[in-house]
């Protein structure tokens, strides 16, 4: 599947409350992706800065009750974006994780590895 590369600033382009509520705040941080709009075919475009996020678009518009299509963006662009739109502060501090935890979102163990990956990392430097 080819997925087109989204240039626009997501943060400047003031997307409406109406296409945010498509997405749980949620779904935006652990797919790390950004509603902007519904296409002429009923599609919802989403931005991701996730590469495993474009693999599961099938799975993804069945879990967001609408048929999707998924743009990939550039890691700031998209992380402003969380911090706007679903006030994810987390990106900004380094912890990806700090947001989700005090939503009481996923602590799986998955996630709770990953977050000790991303902590030894940040220790290595």
């Amino acid at each position: 599947m080819k997925n087109d590369f989204f240039e626009s600033d997501l943060v400047s382009q003031n997307i409406s409350a109406k296409i945010l509520q498509f997405v749980k705040p949620e779904q935006a941080i652990k797919y790390s992706i950004i509603p902007t709009t519904l296409g002429d075919d009923g599609n919802l475009i989403l931005v991701t800065n996730s590469p495993q996020t474009l693999k599961i678009q099938k799975s993804l518009s069945k879990e967001l009750k609408n048929p999707c299509r998924l743009f990939f963006g550039a890691d700031e662009n998209v992380r402003s974006a969380l911090v706007k739109y679903y006030n994810f502060e987390g990106f900004h501090r380094g912890d990806i994780f700090a947001g989700v935890r005090e939503r009481g979102a996923d602590s799986s163990p998955l996630a709770l590895e990953v977050e000790r990956a991303i902590r030894d990392a940040e220790e290595l430097g």
